[in-house]
């Protein structure tokens, strides 16, 4: 089965239009497959499958903010440091002090 087919099958469309992996999810709520001998994140697989490369440096956000969608129309590219900005503006962001200094 080809990507693209399989992220829609394994999926779900939900009420907001998300398309929630029905498949295995991290204990984070992050989907995972395996995919080239790899694996890999289901919402980044779908970005790469939809609508292109990722370039280094970049990651994949969701705009719905729910973590098992793959819908490639949810999903845009950023930096690390805009992804943690949406957790902080959406109150998800948990700081955790080092436990080792």
């Amino acid at each position: 089965m080809e990507l693209r087919e399989k992220l829609k099958a394994y999926s779900e469309v939900s009420h907001n239009g998300c398309w929630e992996w029905q498949r295995y999810r991290m204990p984070c709520g992050y989907g995972r497959i395996r995919h080239g001998g790899r694996m890999e994140l289901t919402h980044r697989l779908s970005y790469l499958a939809f609508n292109g490369d990722i370039p280094d440096g970049l990651v994949v956000r969701h705009k719905c903010d729910n973590k098992c969608c793959v819908n490639p129309e949810h999903l845009m590219l950023g930096t690390q440091k805009d992804n943690v900005k949406d957790a902080i503006d959406r109150g998800q962001f948990v700081y955790r002090e080092n436990p080792k200094g």
